[in-house]
């Protein structure tokens, strides 16, 4: 007799990374990240960390902080590729850079966007 649908496991989950859980993880090692930051560019993967580590940075109301981790997406498009952060990149580029009173860059930034 057949299993029935329910009783059958597949052989792989698709496992997502969880945004909430990355971005506390990061906001919770920030103090110590800057040994790991020199690393970004040696994993030829979406330079996601530093996306991840500019977000915590605007919620932490750090803009002055958060606008090189925006950069180097925005600086590094053959790591990016074709990963929606880049293009994002731009955007919150553009909001940390008016957290930091530099309108003038921040619209560029936007215009970019």
């Amino acid at each position: 007799m057949a299993k029935s649908r329910r009783e059958r496991t597949p052989k792989a989950v698709l496992k997502l990374p969880d945004l909430e859980h990355s971005k506390s993880v990061v906001l919770n090692s920030l103090t110590s990240a800057s040994s790991k930051r020199s690393y970004d560019l040696a994993i030829r993967d979406n330079l996601y960390p530093a996306y991840i580590r500019g977000l915590a940075y605007l919620q932490m109301k750090e803009g002055s902080q958060a606008a090189p981790e925006f950069q180097k997406l925005i600086d590094h498009p053959g790591i990016v590729g074709d990963f929606v952060t880049g293009a994002i990149a731009h955007l919150q580029l553009g909001r940390a850079q008016a957290m930091k009173g530099d309108y003038a860059a921040a619209r560029k930034a936007y215009e970019e966007f």
